[in-house]
Protein backbone atom coordinates (compact mmCIF):
# COMPACT_ATOMS: atom_id res chain seq x y z
CA UNK A 1 0.00 0.00 0.00
CA UNK A 2 1.57 3.47 -1.35
CA UNK A 3 0.29 6.21 0.08
CA UNK A 4 -0.28 9.70 -2.13
CA UNK A 5 -1.11 13.23 -0.84
CA UNK A 6 -3.30 12.99 -4.44
CA UNK A 7 -4.72 10.43 -3.79
CA UNK A 8 -8.58 11.44 -2.07
CA UNK A 9 -9.20 8.35 -0.31
CA UNK A 10 -6.08 8.22 1.42
CA UNK A 11 -5.86 11.73 2.13
CA UNK A 12 -9.81 11.15 3.84
CA UNK A 13 -8.48 8.17 5.62
CA UNK A 14 -5.23 9.62 7.74
CA UNK A 15 -7.28 12.98 8.20
CA UNK A 16 -9.62 10.87 9.76
CA UNK A 17 -7.33 8.53 11.67
CA UNK A 18 -4.94 10.60 13.06
CA UNK A 19 -8.05 13.69 13.96
CA UNK A 20 -9.59 10.70 16.52
CA UNK A 21 -6.22 9.95 17.67
CA UNK A 22 -5.92 13.88 18.42
CA UNK A 23 -9.15 13.64 19.99
CA UNK A 24 -8.41 10.70 22.27
CA UNK A 25 -5.28 12.41 23.48
CA UNK A 26 -6.76 15.65 23.74
CA UNK A 27 -4.68 17.46 20.93
CA UNK A 28 -5.75 20.05 18.55
CA UNK A 29 -7.56 18.81 15.27
CA UNK A 30 -6.34 19.79 11.99
CA UNK A 31 -8.42 20.74 9.11
CA UNK A 32 -7.92 18.16 5.78
CA UNK A 33 -5.40 20.62 4.03
CA UNK A 34 -3.45 20.86 6.87
CA UNK A 35 -3.26 17.03 7.36
CA UNK A 36 -2.72 16.81 3.78
CA UNK A 37 0.08 18.99 3.76
CA UNK A 38 1.93 17.59 6.64
CA UNK A 39 1.29 14.12 5.53
CA UNK A 40 2.98 15.11 2.16
CA UNK A 41 6.18 16.42 4.41
CA UNK A 42 6.72 12.98 5.81
CA UNK A 43 8.91 10.99 4.51
CA UNK A 44 7.64 7.02 5.17
CA UNK A 45 11.10 5.57 5.56
CA UNK A 46 12.39 8.49 8.47
CA UNK A 47 9.00 7.62 9.95
CA UNK A 48 9.32 3.98 10.11
CA UNK A 49 13.10 4.87 11.46
CA UNK A 50 11.78 6.74 14.12
CA UNK A 51 9.08 4.56 15.26
CA UNK A 52 11.41 1.30 15.61
CA UNK A 53 13.92 3.69 17.45
CA UNK A 54 11.36 4.79 19.73
CA UNK A 55 9.93 1.25 20.82
CA UNK A 56 13.52 0.23 21.73
CA UNK A 57 13.82 3.24 23.79
CA UNK A 58 10.65 2.26 25.76
CA UNK A 59 11.88 -1.69 26.43
CA UNK A 60 15.23 -0.44 27.55
CA UNK A 61 12.99 2.01 29.67
CA UNK A 62 10.55 -0.45 31.07
CA UNK A 63 13.80 -2.61 32.09
CA UNK A 64 15.39 0.32 34.22
CA UNK A 65 12.26 1.04 35.72
CA UNK A 66 11.77 -2.74 36.69
CA UNK A 67 15.50 -2.38 38.17
CA UNK A 68 14.58 0.54 40.47
CA UNK A 69 11.54 -1.20 41.37
CA UNK A 70 13.80 -3.72 42.72
CA UNK A 71 16.00 -1.51 44.73
CA UNK A 72 12.86 0.41 45.81
CA UNK A 73 11.91 -2.89 47.88
CA UNK A 74 15.39 -4.23 48.23
CA UNK A 75 17.36 -1.49 50.29
CA UNK A 76 20.59 -3.53 49.89
CA UNK A 77 20.56 -3.68 46.11
CA UNK A 78 22.31 -1.19 44.77
CA UNK A 79 21.02 0.43 41.16
CA UNK A 80 23.37 -1.04 38.12
CA UNK A 81 23.03 -0.20 34.45
CA UNK A 82 24.34 -3.66 34.14
CA UNK A 83 22.38 -5.43 35.96
CA UNK A 84 19.10 -3.84 34.75
CA UNK A 85 18.92 -6.14 31.43
CA UNK A 86 18.82 -2.60 29.59
CA UNK A 87 21.31 -3.08 26.36
CA UNK A 88 22.49 -1.50 23.34
CA UNK A 89 20.97 -2.41 19.76
CA UNK A 90 23.05 -2.53 16.83
CA UNK A 91 21.56 -2.93 12.97
CA UNK A 92 22.98 -5.40 10.98
CA UNK A 93 22.12 -3.74 7.98
CA UNK A 94 22.22 -4.88 4.83
CA UNK A 95 23.94 -7.82 6.02
CA UNK A 96 21.88 -9.09 8.96
CA UNK A 97 23.29 -11.41 11.32
CA UNK A 98 21.78 -14.47 11.25
CA UNK A 99 19.00 -13.26 9.59
CA UNK A 100 18.47 -10.71 12.64
CA UNK A 101 18.94 -6.82 11.53
CA UNK A 102 18.27 -6.35 15.19
CA UNK A 103 21.32 -7.40 17.21
CA UNK A 104 21.12 -6.55 21.44
CA UNK A 105 24.51 -6.20 23.05
CA UNK A 106 24.61 -6.14 27.13
CA UNK A 107 26.08 -2.88 28.81
CA UNK A 108 29.62 -4.13 30.21
CA UNK A 109 30.08 -3.24 33.61
CA UNK A 110 32.74 -0.18 34.62
CA UNK A 111 36.27 -0.88 33.60
CA UNK A 112 38.62 -0.02 36.39
CA UNK A 113 41.65 0.63 34.04
CA UNK A 114 39.89 2.66 31.39
CA UNK A 115 41.23 6.53 32.08
CA UNK A 116 37.69 7.85 30.74
CA UNK A 117 34.93 6.45 32.74
CA UNK A 118 37.13 6.09 35.85
CA UNK A 119 38.53 9.14 38.16
CA UNK A 120 42.24 8.08 37.85
CA UNK A 121 45.04 8.94 37.18
CA UNK A 122 46.89 8.46 33.86
CA UNK A 123 50.80 8.31 34.46
CA UNK A 124 52.44 8.80 30.70
CA UNK A 125 56.67 8.32 31.48
CA UNK A 126 58.71 10.21 29.26
CA UNK A 127 62.34 10.12 28.20
CA UNK A 128 63.01 13.33 28.99
CA UNK A 129 61.23 16.22 29.22
CA UNK A 130 63.14 19.07 28.01
CA UNK A 131 63.20 17.17 24.61
CA UNK A 132 59.38 16.69 23.83
CA UNK A 133 57.29 19.29 23.05
CA UNK A 134 53.97 20.07 23.60
CA UNK A 135 52.94 19.61 20.15
CA UNK A 136 55.18 16.40 20.13
CA UNK A 137 53.14 15.63 23.31
CA UNK A 138 49.39 16.21 21.68
CA UNK A 139 50.41 14.33 18.72
CA UNK A 140 51.90 10.95 20.33
CA UNK A 141 50.38 10.81 23.34
CA UNK A 142 46.93 12.18 23.70
CA UNK A 143 45.80 12.26 19.96
CA UNK A 144 47.47 8.62 18.90
CA UNK A 145 47.78 6.58 22.50
CA UNK A 146 44.44 7.78 24.17
CA UNK A 147 42.67 8.64 20.93
CA UNK A 148 41.79 12.46 21.63
CA UNK A 149 40.28 14.62 18.91
CA UNK A 150 40.84 18.53 20.02
CA UNK A 151 42.98 18.23 23.67
CA UNK A 152 42.51 21.12 25.69
CA UNK A 153 45.54 21.02 28.07
CA UNK A 154 45.76 22.90 31.57
CA UNK A 155 48.94 23.10 33.79
CA UNK A 156 48.26 24.90 37.00
CA UNK A 157 45.32 26.89 35.71
CA UNK A 158 47.45 28.25 32.58
CA UNK A 159 46.30 26.93 29.05
CA UNK A 160 49.10 25.16 27.89
CA UNK A 161 47.85 24.02 24.43
CA UNK A 162 44.35 24.11 22.65
CA UNK A 163 43.28 23.38 18.65
CA UNK A 164 42.56 26.83 17.05
CA UNK A 165 41.27 27.59 13.35
CA UNK A 166 41.97 29.78 10.86
CA UNK A 167 40.13 32.16 12.06
CA UNK A 168 41.76 32.53 15.80
CA UNK A 169 44.38 34.79 16.46
CA UNK A 170 47.78 33.36 16.23
CA UNK A 171 49.28 30.87 19.02
CA UNK A 172 51.57 33.11 19.68
CA UNK A 173 49.20 36.02 20.74
CA UNK A 174 47.34 33.67 22.53
CA UNK A 175 50.54 33.10 24.85
CA UNK A 176 50.73 29.72 23.51
CA UNK A 177 54.05 28.07 21.85
CA UNK A 178 53.27 23.97 20.83
CA UNK A 179 57.23 24.45 20.00
CA UNK A 180 57.90 24.59 23.37
CA UNK A 181 59.49 21.81 25.27
CA UNK A 182 57.71 20.96 28.21
CA UNK A 183 60.93 22.40 30.83
CA UNK A 184 59.91 25.58 29.39
CA UNK A 185 56.03 25.18 30.78
CA UNK A 186 58.08 24.52 34.34
CA UNK A 187 56.64 20.40 33.94
CA UNK A 188 58.99 18.49 35.96
CA UNK A 189 58.57 15.24 37.04
CA UNK A 190 55.29 14.39 39.23
CA UNK A 191 53.65 17.57 37.67
CA UNK A 192 49.48 17.26 36.95
CA UNK A 193 47.97 18.08 34.06
CA UNK A 194 44.28 18.19 33.24
CA UNK A 195 43.53 16.85 29.59
CA UNK A 196 40.00 17.50 28.12
CA UNK A 197 38.52 16.60 24.59
CA UNK A 198 35.28 17.50 24.19
CA UNK A 199 34.83 16.32 20.51
CA UNK A 200 35.09 12.88 22.74
CA UNK A 201 33.22 14.19 25.78
CA UNK A 202 36.19 12.51 28.42
CA UNK A 203 38.63 14.45 30.65
CA UNK A 204 41.57 13.11 32.42
CA UNK A 205 44.58 13.82 34.71
CA UNK A 206 48.00 13.10 33.06
CA UNK A 207 50.75 12.55 35.68
CA UNK A 208 53.96 13.18 33.84
CA UNK A 209 57.38 11.20 34.89
CA UNK A 210 60.74 11.06 33.78
CA UNK A 211 62.59 7.89 32.63
CA UNK A 212 66.26 9.05 31.43
CA UNK A 213 66.81 5.51 31.12
CA UNK A 214 64.19 4.30 28.45
CA UNK A 215 65.97 2.86 25.56
CA UNK A 216 64.29 3.47 22.18
CA UNK A 217 64.96 -0.27 21.56
CA UNK A 218 62.63 -1.38 24.36
CA UNK A 219 60.13 1.63 23.62
CA UNK A 220 60.55 2.98 20.15
CA UNK A 221 57.98 5.87 20.58
CA UNK A 222 60.29 7.09 23.90
CA UNK A 223 57.25 7.28 26.25
CA UNK A 224 54.67 4.11 28.30
CA UNK A 225 51.44 5.10 28.93
CA UNK A 226 49.58 3.48 32.18
CA UNK A 227 45.89 3.96 32.83
CA UNK A 228 44.23 3.51 35.74
CA UNK A 229 45.46 5.16 39.28
CA UNK A 230 49.57 4.71 39.82
CA UNK A 231 51.47 4.71 42.78
CA UNK A 232 53.91 7.45 42.77
CA UNK A 233 56.01 9.67 44.89
CA UNK A 234 55.79 13.22 45.49
CA UNK A 235 52.31 13.85 43.39
CA UNK A 236 50.46 16.76 44.28
CA UNK A 237 46.91 16.35 45.92
CA UNK A 238 44.42 15.46 43.57
CA UNK A 239 41.87 18.08 42.67
CA UNK A 240 38.53 18.31 40.63
CA UNK A 241 39.37 18.74 37.08
CA UNK A 242 36.90 21.58 36.24
CA UNK A 243 38.67 23.77 38.85
CA UNK A 244 41.78 24.08 36.69
CA UNK A 245 40.30 23.95 33.34
CA UNK A 246 37.74 26.89 34.44
CA UNK A 247 40.83 28.75 35.61
CA UNK A 248 42.25 28.17 32.13
CA UNK A 249 39.81 29.53 30.05
CA UNK A 250 40.08 32.87 31.55
CA UNK A 251 43.83 33.05 32.05
CA UNK A 252 46.84 32.23 30.01
CA UNK A 253 50.69 33.52 30.83
CA UNK A 254 54.19 32.89 29.20
CA UNK A 255 55.98 30.10 30.53
CA UNK A 256 58.35 31.62 33.45
CA UNK A 257 56.29 34.72 33.78
CA UNK A 258 55.95 36.27 37.14
CA UNK A 259 52.83 37.36 38.86
CA UNK A 260 53.27 40.52 41.05
CA UNK A 261 50.76 41.20 43.14
CA UNK A 262 48.86 44.83 43.34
Amino acid sequence: MAFSKDDKMAVDFVCAASNLRMHNYHIPLQSRWSVESIAGAIVPAVATTNCIVAGLQCTNLLAILREILRCEKDSSRKFSLHESGATNVWIKYPNPAGKSILVPDPFLPPNPDCYVCQSSWVTVTLNDLEKWTVQDFVNKVLKKELGASAPFLVFQGNVIYEVTTDDDEDDEDEGLHPEWSLKQWDIEPGSLIDATDDMQSWSTQIVLLEDPNMSEEDHPELFTVSRGQQQTTNLPEKRPLSDGVSEGLSKRRKPNEVEIAA
